[in-house]
């Protein structure tokens, strides 16, 4: 199972410094519906998200105004493109029940409600291996799920080398998730400060009740930084979770222009050691060899 290679163009950068990508590839098991999921969801979070809805104006939730924000800087109207977490706020708001798709779906939506962060999984077997995160380009358009065609110019979109497929806004049939899917990428869309995007990413690591739709994760730990494109990759011990419809977290890389800082004696690996376990994302334990 090979880890899909991402990249953030200059442009967005340029725009929104703080554009970063949390990403999870895994094997998935997807199933219809998930009742633990959906006893939280419904008799929990939505009444608790429908009172805070009702003084907390939407532009003021955290992530969700940076998202706002970041639209306006690379060119696109937030006001009419909506981010799916904002769209999702608005349902509960509104009294609405949320849409029940499937397992990976539905937990996507959950992580969203948790932390304003748009999220978006896809079929590992319908898209490339090199994808980058640019802004839509004047014409281009993708079918979205459940609505017509998108227009995708100054949106931004992540896209392979057969086009676009995906974005925080709506993503393409091309590479939705259906019950066939066995391998798949879940990207959180972030435009906040790099502390924000950690945090739903290591909730895996406190039991969170997010993880539980998941099923088994694996904690995310720094180690050395890729010279060549800027990404930083991790890895870690496993967690036991309840069952769940992912098994097999492959790894775990969010694009940055530092280098986190290191503790005590858990160093990166030195280039040796690398060179010994190519093509595996996974540490255990940071370590250097000697060189």
């Amino acid at each position: 199972m090979t880890f899909p290679v991402l990249r953030i163009d200059d442009s967005i950068r340029q725009a929104w410094p703080q554009a970063r990508l949390g990403c999870l590839f895994y094997s998935v098991e997807v199933r219809p519906k998930d009742d633990a999921l959906w006893a939280y969801l419904g008799g929990t979070l939505a009444p608790h998200l429908q009172a805070m809805l009702e003084k907390t104006p939407l532009a003021e939730i955290p992530n969700l105004a940076e998202s706002r924000q970041a639209y306006k800087a690379i060119g696109k109207d937030p006001g009419r493109f909506r981010v799916s977490s904002e769209a999702l706020y608005r349902r509960i708001r509104q009294g609405k029940e949320l849409y029940q798709i499937n397992t990976v779906v539905d937990a996507n939506n959950l992580v969203s409600l948790e932390t304003g962060f748009s999220l978006g999984s896809y079929d590992a077997a319908k898209i490339g291996a090199a994808i980058e995160f640019r802004p839509g380009q004047t014409g281009e358009t993708y079918p979205g799920i459940g609505k017509s065609d998108i227009d995708l110019e100054h949106l931004p979109l992540l896209a392979d080398a057969e086009g676009a497929f995906g974005s925080p806004t709506s993503d393409s049939t091309r590479a939705m998730i259906t019950p066939e899917a066995r391998r798949c990428l879940t990207v959180i869309f972030s435009f906040s400060a790099r502390p924000h995007l950690m945090t739903p990413l290591r909730w895996p690591c406190g039991g969170s009740r997010t993880t539980r739709a998941y099923g088994t994760w694996k904690r995310a730990s720094w180690n050395k930084r890729s010279s060549t494109d800027g990404w930083e990759r991790g890895g870690g011990r496993r967690v036991p979770l309840p069952r769940g419809g992912l098994r097999g977290w492959r790894g775990l890389i969010v694009p940055t222009g530092r280098r986190p800082p290191q503790t005590g004696h858990r160093r990166p690996p030195c280039r040796r050691a690398q060179r010994k376990r190519r093509g595996i994302f996974m540490y255990s334990r940071p370590h250097c060899c000697g060189r």
